[in-house]
């Protein structure tokens, strides 16, 4: 699949997901009111409507609460392949066959936490204000081999790098390859919060408030035994690293909620939502160490090391989704609180990628270069498994 094609089904995916996931939990919820909660005939009419599920705000005298969640995440990024496989038979004298393989990361599943507090103003109608963090440090690796560029005229099987541009030559190519892929992924949410009862069984928190986000990318790309060939120059090898940095800070605004299905006394099920819209700096750094420079007549080039940085501000979307199965109990008369939860969760950020693949054209007294930006979604997918305390 394409670069392209795969980002607009990631789009597609993360965007439909939300609507169809609060479906079902309703769905399922009426589904299974008969065989979570039987209705007692013994019971009076009167007495069966009016009985509660739960106790109410005022029962439960709470004011605090804390809790912690264990994070098992998966981060993907659209742009990141680090070569592309190149076959051919032969290029030159004869009619070719080419085959081309896109290599790309490896994403790693790695764990994370959440951790957060709020605290209930009784005198403000109950509003919670809720502050919590989120923690994750993900990887991605990749690797791979050929047999290199072997003759001018023969058979070609080699790696093409899309972040080494070797200049001036009719061939080049690499015989190994690999990436390696670093993330450090940090928000910290602060905002207001209601729970508010919609119905017997469904009760519906709505929330907004402020994200603050740190995304810091780390990228590193080796291709080793490097063959240059020039028409009717000596090939030689070299072995080239590429290294790229892509940081984003950001702050703005967080909206969203959750809607709960009560199931029995002390089940429910549950759907989240959440949108940000954040103002932000990215911080790019781009190195090609030990680049191809210009050669003379047939003396191998001298390397030449290129760097390129920028600094910007841009508007970014995000967007969570989860559903997830929950437990809770009352103790202490109501006055405390306990809940623990597993969610299947889903987030994008939107145009994370911010590296950029550089095309030089040497014309005959000149050098131009044409810069193509990636502009690749940051995607998360994984489980949360946690409790809260209140009391």
């Amino acid at each position: 699949m394409r670069p392209s094609t795969r980002k607009h089904f990631h789009n597609f995916w993360t965007m439909s997901f939300t609507v169809p996931a609060m479906l079902f939990t309703q769905t399922l919820c009426f589904a299974s009111v008969s065989f979570f909660d039987p209705v007692d005939q013994t019971q009076p009419e009167q007495e069966k409507q009016n009985r509660p599920l739960y106790p109410s705000v005022e029962e439960s005298h709470k004011n605090f609460n804390f809790f912690f969640d264990f994070l098992y995440w998966k981060a993907d990024e659209d742009g990141l392949e680090y070569g592309t496989k190149f076959i051919a038979t032969p290029v030159i004298g004869q009619s070719s066959k080419t085959k081309t393989k896109l290599l790309d990361l490896d994403f790693q599943w790695d764990p994370g936490f959440c951790i957060g507090a709020a605290y209930a103003f009784k005198e403000l109608d109950d509003w919670t204000l809720q502050l919590n963090w989120t923690h994750i440090h993900n990887h991605a690796h990749g690797t791979s081999s050929t047999k290199g560029i072997e003759s001018q005229v023969g058979n070609v099987n080699t790696i093409i790098s899309p972040w080494v541009n070797l200049l001036f030559e009719l061939r080049f190519g690499a015989s190994h390859a690999s990436a390696h892929w670093h993330l450090h992924y940090d928000t910290l949410d602060l905002g207001l919060c209601k729970q508010v009862s919609l119905s017997k069984r469904f009760l519906l928190t709505p929330f907004f408030g402020f994200r603050a986000a740190w995304i810091d990318q780390d990228y590193k790309a080796k291709y080793k035994s490097v063959f240059v060939l020039a028409e009717d120059a000596t090939p030689f090898s070299r072995n080239v690293t590429f290294k790229g940095k892509n940081d984003f800070s950001a702050f703005g605004i967080r909206t969203g909620g959750e809607i709960v299905c009560k199931l029995r006394k002390n089940w429910y099920l549950f759907s989240q939502f959440f949108g940000n819209l954040v103002y932000g700096k990215f911080k790019i750094l781009m190195k090609n160490l030990n680049d191809q420079g210009l050669g003379e007549g047939d003396i191998p080039p001298m390397p030449l090391d290129f760097k390129a940085t920028e600094n910007f501000w841009r508007v970014r979307l995000a967007f969570e989704e989860a559903i997830g199965l929950g437990w809770e109990r009352f103790f202490q008369h109501n006055l405390s609180h306990l809940r623990i939860h597993i969610a299947y969760e889903l987030s994008q950020w939107l145009n994370q990628n911010e590296l950029f693949y550089t095309f030089y054209f040497r014309g005959q007294d000149s050098i131009s270069s044409v810069p193509i930006r990636n502009q690749g979604n940051l995607s998360f997918q994984g489980i949360r498994v946690g409790m809260q305390y209140d009391f």
